[in-house]
């Protein structure tokens, strides 16, 4: 249905300044005004509408330097021109909710009331440059082009939720209130360059489940938050160079199909809250000031790319069951504790170097030095402590330049190394090289913390890890190190980081006190390959030191209660297995001795089990050595022999036939008529041919069984004054026979148990 005008204008005593405005429409050209001219808002809004032919609009409404008085109401309005308001001054109100139009340009505008533009739609809306006293609000605006509001000011915020642009323009824009693009849709860029949003302890970004296609944070400042929990980014997120109060920026269940990079922040405080984060490609934190102090929360989120984390100052970092598809990189950063228990990374590890409070204060003490705990991680790649080795200008692993203006931080690191308060790696599996031979582990100097803190201070703990290799510290960790059932398929390690706490077992008294503030804990520790089995020990410096006595100390640094009070042989097994395997045999076979003597000094056997094992180590080495066992045979069979040697010199006749201290045993049987003389045919006694006979009970050897001791022959001896007292010398030849045949029976047993490996086979 047409449109019935009035029969005449429907506004009243129009200003010349207003007729002039109509005459401009009419003719499509920009009127310019100062802002002493005063344009009634009722004008503009018919002029929007077309309302009255007779005010023709030819191309828009086109307006400069305007004051408008009044209530602008154009709700619900449809316009197909453009209408552009430029250096204009808004009194009251303005309302253009469900307002459309082809273009809108409202700018360097000031504007005392509110502004309503809920659901507006338009090609392109543009605010550069304008400035809101009240509340601004585009909430559900359509904008097929884009949304800029380029310098411009809100005063209390801008609430623009549920937006559709192509693109948000917010260079140089100041809100001193809240921000609010939740739930919009911006199909390009969301940019925020030279801007200010927030002021102390309020207002910020609030962009909750956005969807943009990219969105880019620069050279801006801001105060409290940037909320982007649960957006969807097509593209990168970028915070860069910006210097921030009190501030926090939420990407908790968000999506970023590019990257996210956070460099050159400057300020006092921030928080990273990315939990529940997925992220296509990388995170990049780079390069915040010494001053900033950063906390970042990235748990249970999954990167697909790589995580750098590069020359910052981390209060802590909490990356629980986080899952990281390539690298993870922390170079020249100062953190106290790092928990990322539950991670999975598929790439490497990489700390170089993760440094510490303490070079810049003393007073911090041991607490300001980082905790790192990987506990139930899994690592596809490697885990490397690398201190910076080069000059300035380039870093080991790390990408970029060192040093910028406001970031004196990376020189400090330089010659630093790397300092760790505790190293956390439970039922960690790392797939491929450990190396932590470059961290160092210092002792506890801050004697105000409490009794939970000092038992994890300083140490290593790997209960129940898995490593592919494993590269422990050459500097000793001023702590526990503990290894209990880990398991490695090589391992190395290195003499200068074992502790020296005692001397080995068999030179300690077994109630003398075992400190194990500094001890390496081996019970259930499994490898199957040794790379450095003297651990470049050189302990008495006399050259090259047997394997088995170095490992011998690195045997003895364990827990003075898997030594003492329980014993446990499972490290000592495990040892001589491994060298075994090697060829080191006999480095193996005195491991396993020492394992023997080690629990003999232990609180376990009882002393007449302790009696035997001292026997059995004197005579065989527990079986190891059965050419030892040999040796004492012959020494055994010498010494007796040379006893009965002596017993024989008594005899007056060679040979022992005359029968005073050795009886011939079968001189009957060997007697006849026609020989008469038993000295002719009967074998002489000889004392060693005797000993061997006694001593080995097998055979028969052909003196034992034709000579027997005297027992009745006595030795006088002389007690001066002519007194002489008889010693029953055969007797006790008779009972030193008896003896040797107990020891010979003894040895020769032992000896075949040796040789047969009987008293090694539970080894």
């Amino acid at each position: 249905m047409e449109l019935v005008n009035p029969a005449g204008p429907p506004l009243k005593n129009l200003s010349g300044q207003e007729k002039r405005l109509i005459e401009s429409v009419a003719a499509g050209v920009v009127i310019e005004f100062n802002q002493s001219v005063v344009i009634r808002s009722e004008l503009i809004a018919h002029l929007v509408k077309e309302s009255y032919k007779g005010w023709p609009v030819k191309s828009g409404i086109r307006m400069s330097g305007a004051t408008i008085t009044g209530y602008l109401d154009l709700e619900g309005c449809h316009c197909k021109s453009v209408l552009a308001l430029t250096n204009c001054h808004f009194e009251d109100d303005i309302n253009l909710f469900g307002f459309s139009i082809q273009q809108l340009f409202l700018l360097d505008c000031t504007f005392k009331g509110k502004f309503e533009g809920s659901y507006l739609r338009s090609h392109v809306l543009n605010l550069n440059g304008s400035s809101f006293d009240d509340n601004a609000t585009l909430t559900g605006a359509t904008l097929i082009g884009s949304l800029s509001v380029c310098e411009a000011h809100f005063l209390t915020g801008l609430s623009a939720s549920h937006l559709t642009a192509a693109t948000v323009d917010l260079q140089g824009t100041s809100a001193q209130g809240v921000t609010d693009l939740s739930d919009a849709r911006v199909k390009g860029d969301l940019r925020i360059h030279n801007a200010q949003l927030g002021k102390a302890e309020s207002g910020g970004l609030y962009a909750r489940g956005a969807s943009v296609g990219s969105l880019s944070i620069n050279n801006s400042t801001l105060t409290g938050s940037v909320d982007l929990t649960g957006v969807q980014v097509s593209g990168d997120v970028n915070l860069s160079s910006c210097n921030v109060d009190s501030f926090s920026l939420y990407l908790s269940h968000a999506v970023i199909h590019g990257t996210i990079s956070i460099r050159n922040i400057s300020g006092s405080n921030i928080l990273l809250w990315l939990d529940k984060l997925t992220v296509d490609r990388d995170i990049d934190l780079l390069d915040f000031t010494e001053a900033m102090s950063c906390s970042v929360f990235m748990d249970a989120s999954r990167i697909d790319g790589s995580l750098n984390v590069q020359r910052i100052r981390v209060d802590f970092i909490n990356a629980e069951n986080a899952c990281v598809g390539g690298n993870v990189l922390l170079s020249g950063v100062f953190a106290s504790e790092v928990n990322m228990p539950g991670m999975t990374i598929n790439g490497s590890l990489d700390m170089c170097p993760f440094m510490v409070h303490k070079l810049l204060d003393k007073e911090a003490g041991i607490n300001s030095i980082p905790l790192v705990d990987l506990s139930g991680a899994r690592i596809a790649g490697n885990l490397s402590l690398n201190p910076f080795t080069n000059t300035l200008g380039s870093s080991a692993g790390a990408s970029g330049p060192l040093q910028r203006r406001g970031a004196p931080l990376v020189a400090t690191f330089l010659t630093a190394p790397i300092l760790l308060r505790a190293l956390i790696l439970d039922r960690a599996i790392i797939e491929g090289q450990c190396h932590l031979v470059d961290g160092q582990f210092p002792e506890h100097d801050n004697a105000e913390s409490d009794g939970k803190d000092a038992e994890v201070l300083s140490r290593i703990s790997a209960v129940d890890a898995q490593f592919h290799r494993l590269i422990m510290p050459a500097t000793c960790p001023a702590g526990v190190v503990d290894l209990s059932n880990a398991s490695a398929d090589s391992y190395e390690d290195f003499s200068s980081g074992w502790p020296r706490r005692v001397l080995h077992c068999g030179k300690r008294k077994q109630s003398e006190e075992i400190s194990d503030t500094c001890s390496i804990v081996l019970n259930g520790f499994v490898y199957r390959h040794l790379v450095n089995p003297r651990g470049t020990a050189d302990v008495d410096n006399d050259g090259i030191t047997p394997v088995w006595s170095a490992r011998l100390l690195w045997l003895d640094s364990q827990p003075g209660c898997d030594l003492v009070e329980h014993f446990k042989p499972q490290p000592w097994s495990q040892l001589a297995k491994t060298l075994l395997l090697e060829g080191y045999e006999d480095d193996a076979r005195r491991i396993s001795i020492e394992r023997r003597v080690s629990y003999r000094y232990s609180k376990g056997p009882r002393k007449a089990e302790r009696a035997v094992s001292s026997i059995l180590h004197l005579l065989a080495d527990y079986g190891y050595n059965p050419w030892k066992t040999i040796v004492w045979c012959i020494v055994f069979i010498a010494a007796f022999g040379g006893i009965f040697h002596v017993a024989s010199l008594n005899c007056l006749e060679p040979g022992c036939h005359d029968a005073t201290v050795y009886v011939p045993v079968v001189a009957g049987d060997v007697v006849t008529s026609e020989t008469g003389d038993i000295a002719k045919i009967y074998p002489a006694f000889g004392a060693w041919h005797y000993s061997l006979d006694l001593f080995i009970p097998i055979f028969d050897l052909g003196m034992e069984s034709y000579w027997h001791a005297n027992t009745a022959y006595k030795y006088p001896i002389s007690m001066g004054d002519g007194q002489t007292v008889p010693i029953s010398v055969g007797l006790l030849l008779d009972w030193l026979s008896v003896i040797e045949r107990i020891f010979g029976a003894l040895m020769v047993a032992l000896s075949i148990s040796g040789f047969t490996g009987l008293l090694t086979r539970g080894d």
